[in-house]
């Protein structure tokens, strides 16, 4: 039982970080209508920032949010501007064929810069753990999970009950009509895009401590975002914010009963079993 309880707390905490990129992922996709193929490239960019401002700063990566998360935030507002934008009324196919040949270029960058070699972020916290009753868990797992929850509800709120929100809400269902009643269509884009960015930064400093980086583990972040986005309903906030718990959850469970070989290979026979038997995912809308 102690077993199983510990492999739950870990999915929970791995969950809410899947939780995190999908739901920006979502919002992304919910007001543009573009899939954005670099999410997972750039949490290795936003990791690699932490890596360079531990050795140059000295700075955990919970506080080096304070830094990347800004620099995320003009990168998405960039790559809206100049790349995005350009090509959003051309169809998904170019904007896809520019974020594949960006995942390339961003990988290489990274290899050259940093190498091949797998590296572990140092944190001051990386040893720490929580005791409730039997069970010992890692404080960056119960920081994960914790922050996840929090910041999830957070923009829960804010996409339920503000101005911003409901612009979002609007911009999602249809661009035209938004427009028509004086939203910003294309400013509401931009700081959707940009937020999206946002929580790249803060998943990357959350699993800093406990996550090997590497300039190759952007794909892979990116398809399980992608799978969950398809899980929770496209464009569906809440249900990225469940698809993501439940993710991490059933990682975690199949890893302690059927192994790392086939835990691994369950989340895709999860999406694929969706695609066949329910398309349009567990929700609609945003």
């Amino acid at each position: 039982m102690e077993l199983w309880s510990q492999a739950l707390l870990i999915g929970l905490a791995r969950g809410g970080i899947y939780a995190l990129l999908a739901s920006g992922l979502t919002l992304a996709y919910a007001v543009t209508k573009q899939l954005h193929l670099t999410h997972g490239n750039f949490v290795c960019v936003a990791l690699y920032l932490c890596i360079v401002l531990a050795g140059s700063l000295a700075l955990d990566p919970y506080i080096s949010v304070l830094i990347t998360a800004p620099v995320l935030f003009g990168i998405g507002i960039l790559i809206y501007r100049y790349i995005l934008c350009r090509v959003m009324d051309s169809g998904i196919l170019v904007s896809f064929q520019i974020f594949l040949g960006l995942i390339f270029v961003i990988e290489n960058l990274l290899l050259g810069l940093f190498t091949a070699t797998p590296r572990l972020i140092p944190s001051f916290i990386v040893l720490h753990r929580v005791t409730l009753g039997h069970l010992v868990l890692g404080l960056p797992h119960l920081i994960a999970f914790i922050a996840a929850l929090v910041i999830g509800l957070g923009f829960y709120w804010m996409l339920r009950s503000t101005d911003f929100g409901r612009a979002i809400r609007a911009v999602s269902e249809d661009m035209e009509t938004a427009s028509l009643m004086g939203i910003r269509v294309r400013r509401v884009q931009m700081m959707v895009w940009a937020l999206a960015f946002v929580l790249i930064a803060v998943s990357a400093s959350l699993v800093a401590p406990w996550w090997e980086v590497s300039p190759f583990i952007g794909l892979d972040l990116t398809l399980f975002a992608l799978i969950i986005l398809v899980i929770g309903g496209m464009g569906n906030f809440v249900g990225a914010l469940v698809a993501g718990f439940a993710m991490g959850l059933i990682e975690s469970i199949a890893g302690l009963t059927i192994g790392g070989t086939m835990a691994a290979a369950l989340p895709y026979i999860i999406f694929i079993f969706f695609l066949f038997f329910r398309p349009q995912g567990l929700f609609r809308g945003v």
